[in-house]
């Protein structure tokens, strides 16, 4: 556990070292590229910014994970990868020059991959550490074979840093990272407790010392290295200026001796003159003498290339130009430099000769500039590279096989040696030839101080885990401390429980007998502990009780039982009284010996047996027990009580009785308790209480106080007969009111006695006072004389036989007013089946009997109309119709307009004839109709099928149907029903268009069930379905569809009849469907 712990703590340490040098690095890094990143800065030796801000992300992104923030962790580390990607794709988006300080090596973006990988896997993934061991492998190769890159040839694709020093502090850095990997997870689930803020601190100081100390040295070296260039670039400054200056006076001799001469040298000094100076200065390579015209008249050269030199030289446009200003201006020029055929940058030193006016010529020597130059940086460090330029011709660069890109630029100076010549001169180093002291130095400083802070982390870490664990130490010590002298107060407190201990403390050894024993066995027992000392346990024992006991003690000694408790025998008390010991024991297999503790309940089976008692009693009571005491807290509770209420026993021993009674009735309760409490008994309390869930219960209570002041309580709950009084009161109301609304009440009548009773609404009926009911054959006077009999006669049936009487029967009131009643009545038997009385109801129905004979003539009414149109009106109707008849048999010698008028005539007929047996149709529904039946519906549906065969036919109609179940209707007019409907629906459609009809059922039940009728004809407005099912109503032309508008009123009055219910769904030009609800057969 210790090791385990130490290892934990180990990488901990190793963890939050490489996390706060990254920060750390990532900081100085950002902040070393952004802030020295300026044109005033050449030379400066810095790390990418995108690099630092990568090492930022990670160090945060680890700290995170150390601190468990997980979430934190895994967005920083998703971040670094996010934006390596992109520092990565900068240089093949063809960024600029400054976007492009941030871009960093691919190999880095592998890198900020694993690492990231590995931080979400620590995170995550239960066994993180497999996939950090394959990360942490890559990662810690990458990182050596990038830090090999800078001694062997073979490995330099491996280099992660741009340069040397950034490989030298890349590649360490991200070897020691990958070496942490597989541990991020043992370090993020580490269950410990860290002192983390002493731990970081500590961290975070030394590694922010270590870090600061390479930058500052860094810093230092890179001034060092400027300051040396700085010094070689004033040596070459002043060096090529003496240089330019020499030549131009060594040339401007010569010319003066010539122009003292008055004219040209002869071939004889000019051969020993001019092979003087190309013996003398090597890095001269030609001499020539111009003519006025710019001619060569003398020219002397080392070979024949400088001739084609000078003669390119010579030809370049605007020379001529160029050779007359400095004539004019009588001084020594430098031309700019122009290489040879093998690249060699040559000049030209031109000197006008004046050697009388009117007469000049010129002077012009070729000279090796990259000859003169090396000879003047031959002895200078080979370290640096010169690189000296002429209007940025090149001239001379010492080290042309190092790459521009590899190069570090220290120092650049522009040189002005006449007012028309520039020369510039570049010093660099190149990146992988920095001094050794410059180059290794720094990382050694780096990584040592990381180490030496690593160091200092785990040693702080376990100075302060070895303080923790001194400090437990002592508080351990101190509690050991504390428990010896509790130890000892417990031994003393045993032994001064042993000694005054009312139970039996004793040890038996195996064979049973006593080898201790306390004082308490003379109390209970009545023997001294001496002479008990050695007795063999069984002759205190009850013969009865010797073998339980034997077997007990063979369990607890096999260790079939770990102790035993609550085990009862019996033993025999000196004076020969039975007593009753419950044993607590458990065996010592060190000591063999048996430690027991027996306890004398003999009282208590006694108040075992009478509390057993008393509870049966209460749990057989079907009233509410409860005892309480003057605290008002529950003392007991019978099963009545607790299942009434709903609560548990335990819920309700030891708490406040008020707290279930209502807070209406706590006033009552205080009452009650301060009667008792005056010596009164409590009868008749009617209070309420509250149960479990809620609900109110109202409890009579009587309750006596006891002795013992308790108060012992008698409840019982009248809930259900408070809510049964409480319902009847409520029907009595409603019953009266009944009799009010519907004229209707009771009557009793006794047999024995003659007497009747009368409701107030009987009496009101009869128009007396209530309660004066007369007896029965004063009763039936007030009948009329033509109904006086029957009421007798139905009175005595059913006084004698039980038969029951129903009568609607006129009376006369006691104002005389005349009154339509319905007298019910039946016989009252006692128990042995005995008729003794009557009693019935009696309800005025003058209003429904008016309402019924006005009815009944109304039908007489429309019968006769239904016989006049079947008869009288359809006679002249028909004689229209055969006289027409006639004249168009005739109608040859009738002109076309009265062929017109005579086929209008027939067509009014028969739309007349059509209208009246509609008529007739409608008002037969009710005076025609027959018995409702079970109805089979599908073959009805064939029927009317079979009806429109011809009308089918000919709209070329099709019809689909499905099984429709049985409809408790009449069969006839539920033909008619569905020809109207498949009559509309075939009728109403487009011309040319072929009528689709669906008949199926839907919403079938054992009770009713759905017919639905739909086509896709033209449909209507949804908004006139009402006037659909109005007589005489068309929601289309009557041109362009034929009917007297009243069918669909017939198919509403038929269900109506039929109790039917019907609803229709339309829309223009989409068809129409019907639901109708029918009653199953």
């Amino acid at each position: 556990m210790r090791n385990s712990r130490n290892f934990t703590v180990f990488w901990l340490c190793a963890v939050m070292a490489i996390a706060i040098a990254l920060a750390a690095m990532g900081v100085v890094v950002l902040f070393d590229g952004l802030a020295t990143n300026h044109p005033s800065n050449p030379g400066y030796i810095r790390l990418k910014p995108g690099v630092g801000l990568l090492s930022l992300c990670f160090g945060l992104a680890l700290l995170a994970l150390v601190f468990r923030r997980g979430w934190l962790s895994q967005t920083l580390a998703g971040s670094a990868l996010v934006l390596a990607l992109a520092f990565t794709l900068l240089p093949l988006a063809g960024s600029a020059k400054a976007t492009l300080q941030w871009a960093i090596n691919p190999l880095l973006l592998l890198v900020t991959g694993l690492i990231t990988l590995s931080i979400v896997a620590a995170i995550r993934l239960p066994r993180s550490w497999r996939l950090g061991g394959l990360a942490s492998g890559i990662t810690v190769l990458v990182g050596l074979l990038s830090v090999f890159s800078h001694w062997h040839d073979a490995v330099p694709p491996f280099a992660l840093g741009m340069r040397a020093e950034s490989s030298l502090i890349l590649g360490p850095m991200v070897a020691l990272t990958g070496l942490v990997l597989p541990f991020l997870g043992r370090v993020f689930h580490q269950k410990q407790e860290v002192p983390y803020k002493g731990l970081v601190a500590v961290g975070v100081a030394s590694i922010l010392v270590t870090t600061l100390s390479w930058h500052l040295l860094r810093l230092q070296h890179t001034e060092y290295l400027l300051q040396r260039a700085e010094a070689l670039g004033d040596t070459l400054e002043a060096a090529s200026t003496d240089t330019y200056v020499a030549k131009l006076t060594l040339i401007r001799r010569m010319a003066e001796r010539w122009e003292t001469m008055g004219g040209m040298p002869t071939e004889e000094l000019w051969q020993r003159e001019v092979n003087s100076y190309l013996r003398d200065f090597p890095e001269l390579r030609l001499i020539t003498i111009l003519d006025p015209k710019h001619r060569p008249v003398m020219i002397e050269s080392r070979d024949l290339t400088y001739r084609f030199w000078l003669h390119e030289f010579l030809n370049r446009p605007g020379f001529d130009d160029r050779l007359e200003h400095i004539i004019q201006s009588r001084s020594a020029h430098l031309s700019r430099a122009m290489d040879t055929e093998d690249g060699r940058a040559h000049a030209a030193v031109i000197v006008p000769v004046t050697p009388r006016p009117g007469l000049s010529w010129s002077v012009i020597a070729v000279v090796d500039l990259q000859s003169t130059y090396q000879a003047m940086v031959r002895h200078i460090d080979p370290e640096w590279i010169i690189t000296i330029s002429n209007y940025g011709h090149p001239v001379l660069d010492t080290a042309p096989q190092v790459p521009e890109s590899e190069r570090l630029p220290l120092v650049s100076r522009q040189v002005e040696a006449h007012h028309d010549t520039r020369w510039t001169i570049d010093i660099s180093i190149s990146q992988n030839t920095l001094p050794p002291g410059e180059r290794y130095l720094p990382p050694l400083l780096l990584f040592g101080g990381l180490g030496l802070s690593f160091l200092v982390m785990l040693s702080h870490q376990y100075w302060r885990e070895s303080e923790h664990r001194a400090s437990s130490l002592k508080q351990l010590n101190e509690t050991l401390n504390v428990h010896l002298q509790q130890e000892r107060k417990l031994r003393k407190t045993n032994e001064r429980i042993v000694e005054f201990s009312r139970d039996i403390l004793c040890s038996i050894s195996r064979d049973g007998r006593f080898i201790q024993i306390s004082p308490a066995c003379e109390l209970i027992l009545g023997y001294r502990p001496e002479i008990l000392l050695g007795t063999h346990f069984h002759d205190l024992l009850v013969q009865e009780d010797r073998s339980p006991s034997d077997q007990e003690i063979d369990l607890l000694v096999s260790g079939d039982h770990a102790k035993t408790s609550g085990f009862r025998n019996r033993m025999i008390h000196r004076d020969g009284r039975i007593i009753t010991i419950s044993w607590s024991a458990e065996w010592s297999a060190e000591e063999q010996a048996l430690f027991c503790v027996g306890r004398d309940i003999s009282d208590q089976l006694v108040a075992e047996t009478l509390t057993r008692e008393r509870d049966q009693f209460f749990s057989l009571s079907p009233d509410m027990f409860c005892i309480v005491d003057l605290n008002t807290h529950f003392f007991e509770t019978n099963n009545t009580f607790v299942e009434t209420l709903g609560y548990s026993r335990d819920e309700l021993i030891g708490t406040s009785y008020m707290d279930i009674v209502h807070p209406e009735h706590h006033p009552q309760v205080m009452e009650a308790v301060q009667s008792l409490l005056e010596g009164n008994d409590v009868f008749e309390l009617l209070i309420q209480v509250i149960d479990r869930a809620g609900n109110h219960h109202w409890l009579n209570i009587n309750a006596i106080l006891s002795a013992d002041d308790l108060i012992y309580v008698v409840a019982r709950d009248t809930t259900g007969q408070r809510r049964i009084e409480q319902k009847l009161k409520e029907n009595e109301a409603l019953l009266k009111m009944a009799e009010r609304v519907a004229m209707i009440g009771g009557w009793v009548v006794d047999l024995q006695t003659g007497k009747s009773t009368w409701s107030d609404a009987v009496c009101a009926i009869h128009e007396v006072a209530p309660g004066q009911a007369p007896d029965v054959d004063d009763a039936i006077k007030f009948y009329v004389p033509e109904h006086r009999e029957r009421i007798r006669n139905a009175v005595q049936t059913t006084a004698e036989t039980g038969i029951p009487f129903d009568e609607d029967l006129q009376i006369r009131t006691a104002e005389g007013r005349l009154r339509w009643v319905r007298a019910i009545g039946h016989a009252v038997k006692d128990d042995d089946g005995q008729i003794v009385g009557l009693q019935g109801a009696f309800q005025d129905i003058t209003a429904s009997r008016q309402v019924r004979e006005e009815l009944e003539r109304s039908n007489r009414e429309l019968q006769d109309f239904a016989f006049v149109a079947s008869h009288d009106l359809q006679e002249p109707l028909r004689k229209i119709q055969a006289f027409s008849d006639r004249l168009v048999s005739r109608s040859e010698h009738l002109d076309e307009q009265e062929k017109d008028y005579l086929r209008r005539m027939q067509s009014a007929a028969g739309r007349m004839q059509n209208l009246i047996e509609d008529l007739l149709t409608y008002s037969r529904v009710t005076t025609r109709a027959k018995p409702m039946v079970s109805c089979h519906t599908s073959r009805i549906f064939q029927e009317v099928l079979q009806d429109m065969e011809t009308t089918i036919t000919r709209e070329n109609a099709q019809i689909h149907m499905g099984e429709l179940p049985d409809t408790f209707g009449d069969a006839t007019q539920l033909r008619q029903v569905f020809q109207n409907l498949l009559s509309n629906a075939i009728k109403f459609h487009e011309p040319g268009q072929r009528p689709e009809i669906s008949v199926t059922a839907e919403a079938i039940d054992k009770d009713q069930w759905t017919l639905v009728v739909s086509d896709k004809g033209i449909g209507f407005d949804e908004r006139y379905a009402e006037k659909l099912f109005h007589p005489f109503q068309r929601l289309h032309q009557k041109n362009g569809f034929a009917g007297t508008g009243i069918g669909m009123a017939i198919v509403k009055k038929i269900l109506d009849r039929h109790g039917a219910t019907v609803s229709v769904k339309s829309r223009p030009g989409q068809g129409t469907t019907f639901r109708i609800r029918f009653s199953r057969g």
